[in-house]
């Protein structure tokens, strides 16, 4: 006989098959390891089978929601989707000659590469001197979609902005 028998009607979480020698867990409820750790386990498996870590880390599930992933290699066996319709993102590749980072996406259908990573805070100073006798020129940065308007004095203007956009400075002399 075993004490596992027995299991059903005590409070006992634990019992140990007399045979075997195996210790058995029964808990009917939430354990609370007050802060302390679970060691030497060979793998986790949930109840219904859908994740699972094995004893040589591998974390297998059917959907995983995080915040960051750092790995050192990436394999994608079906599809994969970077961003969305409402949010467009960009991939940062790095130059191999270079080490210079750029942000790989799409635009209006080609694929374009824009300097530095992507989400970076882009800041670009542009000089320009004012013209002389009054008249107005216009000098225009094209970097993406929006137009802003700036007027330009005799001194450097810094243009940073969070997105890409198009600049266009206009500087007049009285």
């Amino acid at each position: 006989s075993t004490s596992e028998a027995k299991l059903g009607t005590s409070q006992n979480g634990w019992s140990v098959d007399q045979q075997s020698g195996k210790v058995n867990v029964g808990f009917w409820g939430d354990i609370d390891m007050h802060g302390n750790n679970i060691i030497n386990v060979a793998s986790i498996l949930s109840n219904n089978g859908k994740w699972k870590i094995d004893a040589d880390g591998t974390l297998t599930a059917t959907r995983v929601i995080t915040d960051e992933v750092i790995a050192k290699k990436l394999a994608v066996s079906d599809s994969a989707t970077f961003g969305s319709a409402q949010k467009s993102i960009g991939l940062t590749i790095y130059d191999e000659v270079t080490g210079a980072p750029y942000c790989l996406k799409m635009r209006n259908g080609a694929m374009v590469s824009d300097a530095g990573e992507c989400g970076a805070i882009v800041s670009t100073i542009i000089e320009v001197s004012p013209p002389s006798g009054g008249e107005t020129s216009t000098t225009t940065l094209v970097t993406a979609t929006t137009t802003v308007d700036i007027v330009i004095s005799s001194e450097p203007v810094i243009i940073s902005d969070t997105a890409t956009s198009t600049a266009t400075a206009t500087t007049t002399t009285p």
